[in-house]
């Protein structure tokens, strides 16, 4: 099976192709913006494999949550290639993805990432189950939730926010990993499949922009 996995919902892009006899996964973390970078290190992975992309079977896509612009471009990018070949695609958490980078840790493991001013984009797991769902939490409400945990760890880029209520993750944790998605990918039901214009980021708050225009609705009427 060739898996070929993208996520764009940090300023790191995790990229991954994985199949019986090799594997290879990219870290990009440069000052260039997601969308001048994302399609040329496609092309250039899969040249290196010596795949094309109409031989992969299984696209896998980080949804989020995370920057609503980075993950836009991860998931057009995606749609484009599954739609031209008539493949379906694995829409996968983000979250989940970061948490497995602390999958020897014994506790509740934390994925703490910013969202706007004064919240936190927050999901739990434990065991490698998911025992708190993606979310937005203001920042008190987080450190309720957090201290209810018996051996919490916080992963994320928001974690210093509860360096007084929790053990914190090593900084070099903090980016979502390729071989996870891959992962997920391989362990996944086929009917977690959906079709490539299904494909969405997984949204928690409104956009600046939606706020922005509802409020011009409003004063409109």
């Amino acid at each position: 099976m060739k898996i070929l996995a993208v996520d764009t919902s940090s300023p790191t892009i995790a990229l991954g192709y994985s199949d019986e006899t090799q594997h290879m996964f990219v870290n990009y973390a440069g000052s260039r913006n997601h969308s001048a970078v994302l399609a040329p290190l496609i092309r250039t992975l899969l040249s290196f494999v010596k795949v094309q992309v109409s031989d992969i079977d299984i696209f896998a896509c980080g949804i989020g949550p995370g920057g609503l612009t980075g993950l836009r471009v991860g998931i057009a990018t995606v749609q484009g290639m599954a739609i031209a070949h008539e493949k379906k695609v694995l829409p996968v958490v983000s979250s989940q993805a970061l948490a497995m980078n602390l999958s020897s840790w014994s506790g509740e493991i934390v994925i703490a990432r910013k969202a706007r001013s004064g919240y936190v984009y927050m999901s739990c797991y434990h065991d490698n189950e998911c025992i708190l769902k993606p979310s937005i939490y203001a920042i008190s409400q987080a450190r309720e939730k957090i201290l209810s945990f018996k051996k919490p760890m916080v992963l994320g880029d928001a974690k210093s926010l509860f360096a007084d209520v929790a053990e914190l993750a090593p900084r070099y944790l903090e980016n979502v990993r390729a071989e996870n998605l891959v992962e997920i990918a391989r362990s996944s039901p086929e009917d977690a499949l959906i079709s490539p214009e299904l494909l969405e980021p997984l949204y928690l708050q409104k956009s600046i922009a939606e706020i922005n225009f509802e409020k011009r609705q409003s004063f409109s009427s």
